[in-house]
């Protein structure tokens, strides 16, 4: 903000350039001299000298001006362009962060989880064994599994400190607890559902794109202001002068004056040669435009990668939220029916323990797909250029 702040100074100074300026100069000199006039006796004098000048410009023609004037333009929307693309900057990455924090909580949700349910399960084999019903293996192989899923909560807790430290980084507050994003919800896929209007749509509107295009037409005018180097200048020049000197040394009667003049004229300036410094800074300003339309295609390249990244990452993470929607409710069906089948003799532990843990792998992995999508979709709209807060309030409201 205090960057674009700066920029739009540039209008108000170019347009300085084309307004009239005003100056007063003055100045007090005291002479001490020695004058000898012809048949005379050399005598002592001193002088005086006061005077002072107000003097008006104003150009009649500058065209350097004239197109410094509409460059400034330029340059203050190129900044905007700017900082609208750090304002959705700021989107996404305090999106990212927030969502990061959800997906530790809920890592954190499914490594209690899990814990639990292998601590339940060492305690119906140990009793188990106790009675001769299940072996010594069975006991062991499930400690080493709660052992590890222990050590996954341990891991699941430094990623949700990480990520809340991540986030504090960015807002300046430290957040115990986050909304999480609600169950049920149904997210939707991108509109228009088709990824070559979000692309052509990038290629264009993105701020970046905005921005390098803005560029480059002030890079432009830059050449053409350089070309001005050879052009004549007109100016009228309006003078007030006023002059007093309380004695004369040049004359041998001494007497002071009082002169007032005014002015009132056209002032041409034609530039003849400077040495070679027109040419070298059109060919300067040349070069930079070449550079400008470079950094714009790479722009222009880079914004629709961005967007084809962005939908490939909507779509494949939809298909990925709705696979693992049907893994979780699959495997908590796995793990009734292998906990029945356990008690009765039919399942050994090992396959309750595996079907515990797919259970609780597919729930961490189906919280983050979901989260994704919400990312990538806004990330999506952030390389078209139309991410904006009625978007964050919109996700916000899935959250509870």
């Amino acid at each position: 903000m205090a960057t674009l702040d700066v920029a739009r100074q540039k209008l108000p100074e170019a347009r300085a350039a084309l307004l009239p300026t005003v100056g007063l100069t003055g100045n007090y000199n005291s002479t001490q001299a020695s004058t000898q006039f012809t048949g005379d006796p050399l005598i002592e004098r001193s002088a005086n000298y006061r005077n002072w000048t107000l003097q008006l410009t104003q150009p009649i023609f500058r065209l350097d001006n004239v197109i410094g004037n509409r460059q400034a333009e330029v340059i203050v929307a190129g900044a905007e362009a700017q900082f609208e693309q750090a304002r959705q900057d700021l989107i996404v990455r305090v999106s990212q962060a927030y969502f990061a924090v959800n997906e530790a909580q809920d890592a954190i949700a499914a490594a209690d989880a899990q814990v639990d349910a292998m601590a339940e399960q060492l305690a119906q084999v140990t009793q188990g064994m106790k009675v001769g019903t299940k072996a010594m293996t069975d006991v062991d192989d499930t400690t080493s599994r709660l052992a590890s899923a222990r050590a996954q909560r341990v891991s699941a807790q430094s990623d949700l400190d990480n990520a809340r430290a991540d986030l504090q980084k960015i807002t300046g507050s430290l957040y115990a607890r986050l909304a999480p994003l609600r169950d049920g919800v149904v997210l939707s896929r991108p509109q228009p559902a088709d990824m070559l209007a979000w692309i052509d749509q990038s290629r264009s509107d993105q701020p970046v794109v905005r921005a390098q295009a803005l560029a480059l037409e002030a890079a432009r005018l830059e050449v053409q202001r350089a070309q001005t180097g050879h052009l004549p200048t007109f100016d009228l020049v309006v003078n007030s002068s006023h002059n007093n000197t309380n004695h004369s040394l040049s004359t041998p009667e001494d007497y002071g004056t009082h002169a007032v003049q005014h002015e009132i004229g056209v002032q041409i300036n034609v530039p003849l040669f400077a040495g070679g410094a027109v040419v070298a800074k059109v060919a300067e300003a040349q070069g930079n435009r070449d550079k400008a339309e470079s950094d714009l295609e790479s722009a222009r390249r880079e914004a629709a990668s961005d967007a084809q990244h962005a939908y490939t990452g909507v779509t494949n993470g939809l298909a990925q939220v709705e696979a693992l929607n049907v893994a979780v409710q699959s495997g908590a069906n796995a793990v009734k029916g292998n906990k029945a089948g356990f008690r009765v003799g039919v399942r050994a532990n090992v396959d309750v323990l595996n079907a515990e843990q797919q259970l609780y792998a597919a729930q961490r992995d189906l919280s983050k797909a979901r989260y994704d999508v919400l990312l990538q979709s806004m990330k999506l709209k952030a390389a078209a250029g139309i991410l904006g807060e009625d978007d964050v309030a919109f996700v916000n409201a899935l959250m509870h």
